[in-house]
């Protein structure tokens, strides 16, 4: 499993490049047969020790964060590949001259559409992710698409963003304004 995992991460960084995401730059296997491949080095913190440290992202640093995200989504999906695991481990925050760059890891359990046909199963009942954050066809093992990694994508920034300060227009409130208000209360 390990091996196949791996060859998969390989086949699936190489078949794209984007800015956002962390490029291989080699691969191959050592004299005593041990796969290897050397990635780009970044130095930062996954969103998750990001949110475990600060709490929830304001809205901006929020949107900002699963925009770079959907970007390279976007561009590995044109390329027929489907993460399935999208989750705050996955995604790297790291500031490169003065500004926060994201890049998007792991894509060992990518899928490669175009090697499993149209159906978008290699086996009945394949589940691989996060449960958390899993679209709710890969929970059931059915076939998944672009849209499974999008829906993965809106359940990160759900766990990551603060909710807006005013509801958005026809959205239910659930009480959010007046939690706000008590607690703007509780602290004067």
């Amino acid at each position: 499993v390990f091996l196949r995992r791996f060859e998969r991460e390989i086949e699936a960084m190489e078949r794209f490049v984007h800015p956002d995401a962390v490029m291989i730059r080699d691969s191959g296997v050592t004299d005593d047969l041990r796969p290897y491949y050397t990635m780009d080095f970044i130095e930062g913190e996954s969103l998750k020790t990001v949110l475990r440290r600060e709490g929830k992202l304001p809205a901006d640093r929020a949107l900002h964060v699963i925009t770079r995200v959907l970007r390279v989504l976007d561009v590995a999906h044109a390329h027929q590949i489907i993460h399935r695991d999208i989750k705050p481990d996955n995604i790297l925050l790291a500031q490169v001259n003065g500004r926060e760059t994201v890049k998007v890891l792991d894509f060992g359990v990518a899928k490669l559409l175009d090697l499993v046909g149209d159906s978008g199963n290699i086996t009945h009942g394949d589940r691989v992710g996060t449960p958390k954050y899993m679209s709710p066809e890969q929970i059931t093992g059915e076939s998944i698409d672009a849209r499974s990694d999008q829906r993965m994508a809106r359940r990160v920034e759900r766990h990551a963003a603060e909710p807006p300060a005013e509801p958005i227009e026809g959205e239910v409130d659930h009480g959010r304004r007046e939690k706000r208000q008590d607690l703007a209360h509780n602290q004067a």
